[in-house]
C-alpha cells in the first residue's frame, strides 16, 4: 500500500457546498479511504450551521463514499469540568450510545456539569450501527464526549 499526499486543498473544513470536494476526492482517488479527524465536531464552531445542514452533509458523505472505507471521529459535546471529579472507570470504557436528548442531559447532570457545548453531531449518523462513544479528557479541566463512526 502506498501513500499519496495531494497538494490540492480539497476539504479544509465542511461547508454546505463542500460535498463537491468529496466528489472530487472520490473521483481523483477512487480506492482511497477517507478519515475525518474531528472535522465535523469543529464545523459548528467555525461557521453558522444548523443540525439539518450537518445531517445533509453527512448523508452526502455516506452516498459519495458508499462502497469505500471512510471514518470520522468528532466531538458530540464538550464541557469545562475538573477531570478529577469524573469517576475513573467512566473515563476508560466506551459508553452506551446516548441517542435520546434526555439521556444526554441526564448524563451531564449526573457528572455535575453546569454548561455544555453542543457540537450538533449527536444524531447525524443514527442509521449507522458501527458507532462508539467515549469521554476524552482533553485537558485537566476540559471534557469531551466524542464519537467514532465508520462506513
Amino acid at each position: 500500500t502506498s501513500v499519496h499526499w495531494s497538494e490540492t486543498p480539497v476539504l479544509f473544513h465542511p461547508t454546505v457546498d463542500s460535498h463537491k470536494g468529496l466528489w472530487f476526492l472520490k473521483t481523483q482517488h477512487p480506492n482511497a479511504a477517507l478519515l475525518l479527524c474531528n472535522v465535523l465536531g469543529q464545523w459548528p464552531l467555525l461557521e453558522k450551521v444548523d443540525a439539518s445542514q450537518m445531517k445533509n452533509w453527512c448523508e452526502s458523505l455516506q452516498q459519495i463514499f458508499s462502497g469505500s472505507q471512510w471514518a470520522s471521529y468528532h466531538d458530540l459535546f464538550s464541557a469545562a469540568i475538573s477531570i478529577k471529579k469524573i469517576p475513573q472507570e467512566i473515563l476508560i470504557k466506551p459508553l452506551p450510545l446516548l441517542i435520546e436528548s434526555h439521556d444526554v442531559e441526564q448524563f451531564w447532570y449526573n457528572l455535575g456539569v453546569p454548561s455544555v457545548t453542543d457540537h450538533l453531531t449527536l444524531n447525524i449518523f443514527n442509521d449507522i450501527k458501527a458507532r462508539k462513544q467515549l469521554l476524552w479528557p482533553l485537558t485537566p479541566k476540559q471534557l469531551h464526549l466524542i464519537e467514532w463512526v465508520h462506513g
